[in-house]
């Protein structure tokens, strides 16, 4: 920059008035930006947990009907509307409108039950959880197969070790009538 450009930004500067901040106010004025700021996060939050639970229910609304609509679908017999009065002559009884609103609530239900059956089915890290553990055991079980000719004593710890550690296997069935076996030699 120039010289003459500096003079005259620094007479600018100079006869410009200073920002009107009094000390004794700023304290108020930060706290009053904190909390509308605050307020903001409170009102984004609250828009926010509006919106994921109309979407919810809408996802929710939107698979039961269309779960209820491929039951009916499925189903050999379309639900029959319900009897107009006009159609019995201006009368219609209750029995038969109970009886229509009764079937299909039954065929609601129905499909939620197959709903159901689909939520109940275990996930893979169950299942390969599962497969684990009866490998556990069956690695026991084949232990304690290898030691009962040589030390009946030790294939009975592993036996029993195979039942205590993995009651719900067919490896601890197995060890079970194994060690039943066992127990019946030594008897005889």
């Amino acid at each position: 920059m120039s010289d003459e450009l500096r003079q005259l930004l620094k007479h600018t500067d100079a006869g410009a008035p200073p920002p009107a901040l009094d000390a004794a106010e700023l304290p108020s004025r930060v706290r009053r930006s904190v909390s509308n700021q605050r307020r903001g996060r409170a009102t984004f939050g609250f828009a926010l947990l509006v919106g994921i639970t109309v979407s919810v229910e809408y996802v929710d609304r939107h698979s039961q009907n269309a779960v209820s609509i491929s039951h009916a679908i499925r189903n050999s017999r379309a639900p029959s509307p319900l009897p107009s009065p006009e159609g019995r002559g201006g009368r219609s009884t209750a029995i038969e409108i109970d009886l229509l609103i009764h079937e299909r609530t039954a065929m609601l239900l129905e499909a939620n039950a197959v709903l159901r059956k689909s939520a109940a089915q275990p996930d893979a890290f169950l299942q390969q959880l599962q497969m684990q553990r009866n490998r556990a055991a069956l690695i026991l079980l084949r232990s304690a197969n290898r030691e009962i000719p040589d030390d009946s004593v030790a294939a009975t710890q592993l036996l029993k070790r195979t039942i205590d550690l993995f009651p719900e296997t067919p490896a601890a069935q197995s060890a079970a009538r194994l060690l039943n076996d066992l127990n019946l030699k030594r008897q005889s």
